[in-house]
């Protein structure tokens, strides 16, 4: 999956990267509006993570993602 399916989907993927960082607030997350760099920063920053290692946490929790969320099925 491609990261423009999140951004098109973050309605529904926003509650799984919630989960997956819960030291984001809600209003992080939902703030980011599934923008990837916007994520990462404040991945990174709530997390002490270097550059790499946070890219390297986002594509892991991307490959758990469905490759269609919900919405798409109809």
């Amino acid at each position: 999956m491609d990261w423009s399916s999140i951004e098109r989907g973050w309605k529904y993927y926003k509650t799984s990267a919630q989960e997956r960082w819960n030291r984001l607030s809600h209003q992080d997350v939902e703030g980011t509006m599934g923008r990837r760099d916007e994520l990462a920063r404040l991945v990174q920053m709530a997390y002490g993570l270097t550059r790499e290692e946070t890219q390297r946490h986002i594509s892991m929790w991307l490959s758990k993602q469905a490759a269609t969320p919900p919405f798409a099925a109809s």
